[in-house]
């Protein structure tokens, strides 16, 4: 009778402290989860400049890690799947690829502020430079990794001119923005462009 009791109890209490391990790490993911998406909320926030008062964007950034003495540039990395594709699988297949490129821009530029979406990785990179050169590499990088992961889909990468300021990442990114845009027109898939590099008068570009 002493030996089951004893079997019993012992049980009991390795139930119970299985118990308040599975809180305690259900309770942490909880918190990393909410940590993550509050993270990612302020990215979007500086990348579409919903923060119009600039001790807001101030703070925001200053929060994520950015550093307004210094250059950066915003890397905007759009993918798309192939044509002929089905809708469905093309989504997955898209967060695929962008899941994967975000494991390799933090990999490679611990440094930057990412923001990985369902077809397109947003960074706000450190210049450590003035010519883009850091970027250039970075996105060129992605984009031929990309083509060995993921045949099937198309990377283009775009590179806004430089920002310092928080309140300058919003124009910084729509440069990005517009640069994949006219690189898609024209047709040259995994490829990668800045601003300044299209042949194009940078004014006509500012035209949505």
């Amino acid at each position: 009778g002493g030996e089951d009791a004893g079997e019993d109890t012992s049980l009991l209490l390795t139930e119970h402290a299985a118990t308040i391990c599975g809180v305690i790490l259900g309770r942490e993911r909880v918190v990393a989860a909410a940590a993550s998406r509050i993270r990612d909320d302020l990215v979007e926030g500086l990348l579409s400049g919903r923060g119009r008062d600039p001790a807001e964007t101030g703070r925001w950034a200053r929060h994520l890690g950015y550093d307004a003495d210094q250059d950066h540039h915003v890397l905007s990395i759009a993918l798309d799947a192939a044509q002929a594709t089905p809708a469905r699988a093309g989504l997955a297949l898209t967060q695929r690829a962008a899941a994967s490129a975000g494991d390799f821009l933090t990999t490679r530029a611990p440094d930057a502020i990412i923001s990985v979406r369902d077809a397109e990785v947003a960074v706000v990179l450190p210049a450590h430079g003035p010519d883009g050169s850091r970027a250039r590499t970075l996105g060129t990088g992605c984009v031929g990794r990309l083509g060995e992961l993921f045949p099937e889909v198309a990377a283009t990468a775009g590179i806004g001119g430089p920002c310092r300021g928080p309140e300058q990442i919003r124009l910084a990114y729509a440069q990005a923005r517009r640069t994949v845009e006219t690189v898609r027109r024209i047709r040259r898939p995994r490829a990668r462009a800045a601003f300044g590099d299209l042949g194009i008068d940078p004014l006509l570009l500012q035209v949505p």
